[in-house]
């Protein structure tokens, strides 16, 4: 099975696209979760990004109803952190 990963991962455009969509998730996750505040950063986890939406996956419910209360005010503290940077 690892052998066809790999080759999945070096072959064409598709892969390009994959690895690309990986290490921008990555650098998401490097900027969003310590954005959050300490005690959800290590509850959370970047999921996707896909049309402009943002998908963090919480560890359990308590977390995803916490982390929708502070929605609104993400999306204004991720552009403010890009601004600095």
């Amino acid at each position: 099975m690892r052998a066809h990963l790999g080759e999945f991962l070096l072959q064409g455009d598709d892969s390009n696209s994959l690895i690309s969509h990986a290490n921008f998730l990555l650098e998401l996750r490097r900027i969003v979760i310590p954005l959050l505040p300490g005690e959800f950063a290590r509850y959370c986890s970047i999921a996707n990004y896909k049309d402009g939406k943002l998908v963090i996956f919480a560890d359990n419910n308590a977390v995803a109803a916490k982390l929708r209360l502070l929605a609104g005010g993400l999306p204004r503290k991720i552009s403010s952190h890009l601004q600095q940077t």
